[in-house]
């Protein structure tokens, strides 16, 4: 019926959600933690793109589970013409502080960022906010475990 523009290259099966249109008037409403894009469970190696759109008006989450500690890479980048924060928060909507770096990066527009972190088991939030009107996106996401037998 609408085209859809999200692109996904697992290397395991998970379950992702992939019915988000990239165009505001189809949203999704994935502007709150509890309605946040279910990446998966992170384990051993594991890929995830994605794109999408955000506004000035609420917030987009992702959420993705670490079944074991490692380190996760994520690349940004911001195809708008306003600058996105990328920021990774727990359940209480919270900055994670990791190695005694806060976990955030904006991202000018026409720009690309990084992030990467050591992070432990659990459950995390990948927040995207901007200032501008409707501002596109694009997130790749790279975990690799620190335990072999994951």
């Amino acid at each position: 019926m609408f085209a859809q523009s999200r692109r996904f290259t697992p290397l395991q099966t998970s379950s992702l959600s992939s019915n988000r249109s990239r165009f505001w008037w189809f949203h999704d409403r994935n502007d709150s933690i509890d309605d946040s894009i279910n990446i998966g469970k992170l384990n051993k190696s594991f890929k995830y793109d994605d794109d999408g759109q955000v506004r000035d008006d609420e917030s987009v989450f992702y959420r993705f589970k670490i079944k074991n500690s490692g380190s996760v890479k994520f690349n940004f980048k911001n195809e708008g013409e306003e600058s996105i924060t990328f920021s990774i928060v727990n359940s209480q909507n919270r900055l994670i502080v990791a190695d005694g770096r806060r976990l955030f990066r904006e991202v000018d527009e026409d720009e690309k960022g990084k992030l990467k972190a050591d992070l432990d088991r659990g459950t995390y939030y990948l927040r995207i906010t901007t200032d501008g009107d409707r501002e596109d996106y694009s997130i790749k996401l790279k975990f690799r475990s620190n335990r072999d037998d994951d």
